[in-house]
């Protein structure tokens, strides 16, 4: 199994990436400095918690779990905080990401 110490990291990672993405756009192209200034603190914040969590976390594993639960949680913020539609399709989409990279690091380094 992983240290504590490594899923925390990967899951703070985790979830910086759907607020640099909210930042992002909230900035309006770099427009609002504000919004500009965290969306790129937050980018380099979020591949730093990766790193830290790849002490002992293999590459491949982190990799796959940060990327997917990005993928996850910006979809989540688009629906709540921009009020996008969201299909069945959409959600069963999401659930396989989340199913895959959960599976992923269930295996815990076997």
């Amino acid at each position: 199994m992983y240290a504590l110490s490594s899923i925390a990291w990967l899951v703070l990672g985790g979830f910086l990436e759907p607020v640099w993405l909210i930042a992002l756009k909230k900035s309006d192209n770099f427009k609002n400095i504000p919004y500009a200034i965290v969306a790129v603190a937050v980018m380099i914040a979020s591949p730093c918690c990766v790193a830290m969590a790849m002490d002992t976390i293999p590459m491949g594993i982190a990799y796959a779990v940060w990327t997917g639960m990005g993928a996850v949680f910006a979809i989540c913020s688009s629906i709540l905080l921009m009020k996008e539609k969201i299909t069945r399709m959409t959600l069963m989409y999401a659930a396989m990401i989340m199913i895959g990279a959960i599976g992923l690091a269930a295996l815990g380094g076997e």
